[in-house]
């Protein structure tokens, strides 16, 4: 652990966690962290590989070590964790939604529920017999007056015009929390990891990922992998059909490559009739290709591999004689239902496995 290291650690993490809303809901571009992927963090790895580090290696002692490299992905990977969709794709809306549905429910507003919720959880503008929805409230639904500042195209309001005083006491309250819950988790892995990697030998499917690419060769530079030409092949063909899509989104005349084996007209075959009936059970047959998880499968286990990939047959398998049955296994993660439910309790049988 370097002061470099550190430095650019942070800057990666910050980047990453700024830019992270916009790239995922205003470029569209592939999530930073929100599909359990930091396909961002790897890349600046890779670029950080091939590019940089060959660059600085030119002169004696300025190439970054594996442990440098070890520390700038850790920090980029949180950066990863809080521009995905459980932190700031979310963060703000429950902070100061509920004081806007009570000022439009009668229930709400009867009974005060907002009374019960600690000051500090909320945005500082509780509503009031003059002012049912208080400015601060109007101002983050509706928007302010538009400026002339602009970024890719959508008008953004300068920092000082945000109602900090009303924010700051919830923020500090959250990220105080965040923080904290961020060592427990570290502290937590410390506890566990001896005996998840040495003694049930569970596999880390993103650090493995990472180890793969930073191992080197005594008088080496660079992993193995990166001087086979099956390697670069299989890179070639991903990075051209990817950026070939990424053209089509922004240019529609120019051609796309789809990843995409739309075998939807077989539903109509008659054995295939009862399964179309369990909910969700036609996107199955809308094949996708995500060069990622192919990718990140290279370095699972086959048993795990397999267990990923026969999982939503065997679902099927199970749900179609239950539907024929007229059992209803509709329903949502919000709104409860079978397939809801048995998340829930694979979920439970994984915590009750973690804590044995």
């Amino acid at each position: 652990m370097t002061v470099r290291s550190i430095v650019l650690g942070l800057l990666a993490a910050v980047v990453l966690a700024s830019l992270g809303y916009i790239n995922d809901t205003w470029l569209y571009l592939s999530y930073i962290g929100g599909d359990l992927v930091p396909t961002h963090a790897y890349g600046l790895l890779l670029i950080g590989l091939l590019v940089v580090n060959p660059v600085m290696g030119l002169v004696k002692g300025w190439g970054f070590k594996a442990s440098e490299f070890v520390v700038i992905l850790s920090m980029a990977f949180m950066g990863s964790v809080l521009a995905g969709s459980g932190m700031f794709w979310q963060m703000p809306h429950p902070l100061i939604t509920p004081i806007r549905d009570q000022a439009r429910s009668p229930d709400w507003t009867g009974k005060d529920l907002l009374q019960y919720v600690p000051d500090e959880m909320m945005v500082d503008a509780r509503p009031t017999a003059k002012e049912a929805i208080p400015e601060v409230v109007g101002a983050y639904f509706q928007g302010k007056d538009k400026t002339n500042r602009t970024l890719f195209g959508k008008h953004v309001l300068h920092p000082g015009d945000v109602p900090w005083k009303a924010w700051r006491p919830t923020l500090t309250f959250w990220f105080t929390l965040l923080g904290l819950g961020f060592a427990a988790g570290i502290c937590a892995v410390v506890v566990v990891h001896r005996q998840w990697s040495m003694r049930e030998h569970l596999s880390y499917p993103i650090v493995t990922f990472a180890n793969e690419l930073l191992a080197t060769e005594p008088g080496r530079s660079l992993n193995p992998i990166f001087r086979q030409r099956g390697f670069w092949i299989g890179f070639a063909i991903a990075l051209l059909i990817l950026i070939a899509n990424a053209l089509h989104t922004w240019y529609p005349n120019f051609p796309g490559i789809s990843t995409v084996v739309d075998c939807t007209p077989f539903k109509e075959l008659e054995i295939l009739k009862p399964v179309m009936k369990v909910p969700g059970a036609p996107s199955i047959l809308k094949i996708q290709f995500f060069f990622a998880a192919i990718g990140l499968a290279f370095f699972l286990s086959s048993e795990a591999s397999f267990s990923l990939g026969i999982s939503g047959v065997l679902y099927l398998a199970v749900a179609t004689p239950l539907v024929a049955r007229g059992i209803d296994m509709s329903g949502s993660l919000m709104e409860g239902g079978l397939p809801a439910y048995s998340y829930f309790g694979a979920y439970l049988g994984m915590a009750l496995m973690v804590l044995y």
